[in-house]
């Protein structure tokens, strides 16, 4: 059996671990703190961030046309926003 590769840290190496970890470790902070706003903001970046990456290597390294991102998104936005609506007026 083949001994398994050890990691070489390098710089690069370093950087990428620190921003894992800071992704994970930061909302904690923001949540026990009670930032509820920071913490809900960073949430719809990260969500919003996941759809640019997806449409990126859609559209930039597959060179295809894709709808179905802004379909996916107005149906969020839409399931959202009227119950959102219902909650805030009060009328069911």
């Amino acid at each position: 059996m083949a001994p398994v590769a050890k990691i070489k840290w390098t710089r690069n190496t370093w950087v990428n671990f620190i921003v894992l970890a800071s992704t994970g470790i930061i909302p904690l902070l923001f949540y026990v703190a009670g930032y509820a706003f920071y913490l809900d903001l960073a949430t719809r970046l990260v969500c919003l961030a996941i759809a640019a990456i997806s449409l990126n290597l859609i559209l930039g390294y597959g060179g295809m046309i894709s709808f179905g991102h802004a379909v996916f998104i107005g149906i969020g936005a839409y399931a959202v926003g009227i119950p959102a609506y219902h909650a805030t007026y009060g009328e069911f």
